[in-house]
């Protein structure tokens, strides 16, 4: 697939996406320990995690906008955010 053509990077009247999902894998030499990071952002839910360790962040970004409040390790949060199971099975791809 040619970048642009079947999903595009900008949004436009025409073409929408549900989500933007990136993977980024770090060698301890450039944040301490190996970190292998999925994020998964939708126009309301911020999702990362870290493959390796299981951490991670959640942000509702509709009332949280500045992402000061993290979802990840609040049950509460996570079910109050229908979008949480959604991210979680995209960043597991």
């Amino acid at each position: 697939m040619i970048l642009g053509e079947d999903n595009p990077l900008l949004e436009t009247d025409e073409a929408t996406r549900d989500f933007a999902y990136n993977e980024w894998e770090l060698l301890p030499t450039r944040a301490g320990v190996k970190l292998s990071l999925r994020t998964v952002r939708t126009r309301t839910h911020k999702l990362i995690v870290d493959l390796i360790s299981g951490a991670g962040e959640l942000y509702d970004l509709e009332n949280d906008p500045n992402e000061m409040k993290k979802l990840f390790d609040d049950p509460e949060g996570q079910r109050g955010s229908g979008a949480a199971h959604h991210l979680y099975t995209l960043a597991a791809r």
